[in-house]
Order: C-alpha cells, then sequence, then structure tokens
C-alpha cells in the first residue's frame, strides 16, 4: 500500500525531483518501483554498524542510506551533496510537510 501511494505521489508530481528523500527506513522499498534515487535518513538512535558500507553515504553530520540493491545511487546521490551545506537539517522539511498534513487532517475532521 505505501509503495502504490508513494508510486503514484512521485508520477503525479509537475516537477520531477532528481532524488527522494524520506525519513522511514520502510520506505525504502519504493525504490524498487520508481526510476530515481531514494535516500533516507538514518535515525541517530539507530545502530549503524549493521549498515553495509556501500549502501551508506553522510552529509555533514547526517547518515544516509540507500537500498541495499540500488548502492549506485550513492555515487549518483554524491554528484549532488555539494550543492547542500554540511550543517543543513534534512529533517526540518520533512518535519514541515508532516506538520501540513497533521493540520490538514486536522482541519478536516473538524469540518
Amino acid at each position: 500500500c505505501r509503495a502504490v501511494m508513494g508510486v503514484t505521489f512521485i508520477d503525479r508530481l509537475y516537477v520531477k525531483p532528481q532524488v527522494v528523500l524520506i525519513d522511514q527506513e520502510s520506505l525504502l522499498d519504493l525504490r524498487e518501483h520508481v526510476s530515481l534515487p531514494i535516500v533516507c535518513l538514518v535515525d541517530e538512535t539507530r545502530e549503524t554498524r549493521d549498515l553495509p558500507d556501500e549502501s551508506r553515504l553522510s552529509l555533514g553530520a547526517q547518515l544516509l542510506r540507500v537500498h541495499s540493491e540500488y548502492t549506485s545511487d550513492v555515487s549518483t546521490i554524491q554528484q549532488w551533496t555539494g550543492a547542500i551545506p554540511g550543517n543543513a537539517d534534512l529533517h526540518e522539511p520533512l518535519d514541515r510537510v508532516r506538520e501540513a498534513l497533521e493540520e490538514t487532517l486536522r482541519s478536516g475532521s473538524a469540518a
């Protein structure tokens, strides 16, 4: 269900992204259904020793990972990391989207 929703969301975007940033590792499987890289912010509290080196990359202090079957996405994503400051908070835009969706749901249920 999540993969179907994710594919539908990406397909309906007017401006197609070069990469999709997520913060839920369970959504990495979306990569099996789309042609663009999916990169996940790794939870800072997660033990990362079990992540294969070829599926992860760092951006400043933040650890990112790609789907284990698409490790070539790491080099693709690294092409763009120079345009993002190392101190950028990649969680912030995801938090804003989450808050906007929650507000929309609250407004809809109050109506």
